[in-house]
């Protein structure tokens, strides 16, 4: 009986004290794990930096220094000779601290006992959080629409006109405009990415009217009595003319012409100069008109040609231009209803 009763004793006291081994271990467990609350667990990082056993506070002091400032870097967009910044700190918000607490799911997510295990065997946890941000995209499309009105310009058609007596045209230009749509979506995703190297989407506005536009025109210079074919601005051809007497002057401006005739009839029209010559004369070598004619937009008044050679080169018609038969029967299969003739003093 006493022999059993001093072998209980033994028990008790064993007992007794791996129960205080046990609440000794289990209040350093419990005290050591609240003292390192604030310490991100071994092995974490953020956008591959490391930060574990880092304190909080540490952790986001370097992902501030390392990973937020390089994303709100300002982006530099050049688009030919003009270069606009963007201030990605004006558009894009980084949950620095956000990353940074996510670093301590693992040690959340565990039981007491793993992680005391994890801190007694030097165990690292496998955890990269990503970048958590967010885009302002009404903000960054209001900067794309801002920059397009720097960027967008108009094509520029090319035009004829009369320089020192002669056809003359402009160079066109091929204008630009800012795929807004694009752009904003590149500047979206370079953001996200970290990029500072973005490229602007242009597109290429064509001028509706190019050098090689115009065709053929015919320019008459009075003051030179001759009228010169021309294709686009190069001179194909020239010849000798007769113009408007001081009485019946030949028209300037730019004209048209609508109508083309092979061996043309005449009609009197009842002028005053016309009062002596009969109401009708048959297509011939001898027609006043001659054997070919184009018609101007310009009311009675033609290129023609007439059998009186001795004219050309003077200021004998009644407004019509005047050519030798040979070069008018020439000039007429070269040129198209619709061709413009633009006639200068």
């Amino acid at each position: 009986m006493a022999r059993t009763s001093k072998g209980f004793r033994i028990l008790t006291v064993i007992v007794a004290l791996a129960l205080t081994v046990f609440s000794v271990g289990f209040t350093w467990a419990v005290v050591d794990d609240y003292s390192r609350r604030e310490v991100v667990p071994k092995g974490a990082a953020v956008e591959g930096v490391a930060v574990g056993g880092l304190t909080r506070e540490q952790a986001v002091q370097v992902i501030q220094d390392k990973v937020e400032a390089l994303l709100l870097a300002p982006l530099t967009v050049k688009f030919r000779d003009k270069s606009f910044t963007l201030d990605a700190s004006k558009y894009l918000v980084v949950d620095t601290e956000g990353m940074v607490n996510d670093t301590f799911k693992p040690a959340e997510t565990a039981t007491l006992a793993q992680r005391v295990v994890r801190r007694i065997t030097g165990e690292s946890v496998s955890v990269n959080v990503p970048r958590k941000l967010k885009i302002d995209s009404a903000g960054l499309k209001a900067w794309v629409a801002r920059t397009a009105k720097q960027v967008d310009t108009a094509a520029t058609d090319s035009t004829m006109s009369v320089v020192n007596s002669r056809l003359a045209i402009s160079k066109s230009a091929v204008g630009y405009r800012l795929d807004q749509a694009t752009t904003a979506a590149a500047l979206g995703k370079a953001l996200r990415d970290g990029r500072r190297d973005v490229a602007m989407k242009i597109d290429t506005v064509k001028p509706g009217i190019n050098e090689n536009s115009f065709g053929q025109s015919i320019l008459v210079v009075k003051s030179d009595r001759h009228l010169y074919l021309y294709d686009g601005a190069k001179i194909v051809k020239d010849y000798p003319i007769a113009i408007g007497m001081p009485g019946h002057p030949t028209p300037a401006g730019w004209w048209v012409i609508e109508n083309k005739r092979y061996m043309p009839s005449w009609t009197n029209n009842g002028s005053a100069w016309a009062a002596g010559m009969p109401a009708y004369i048959a297509p011939g070598y001898s027609n006043p008109l001659g054997t070919r004619a184009l018609d101007l937009n310009a009311s009675g008044i033609r290129i023609h040609g007439s059998s009186n050679d001795y004219s050309i080169g003077s200021a004998a018609s009644h407004g019509c231009m005047r050519m030798h038969m040979w070069d008018i029967e020439d000039l007429y299969p070269r040129v198209k209803v619709g061709t413009r003739a633009v006639v200068i003093p």
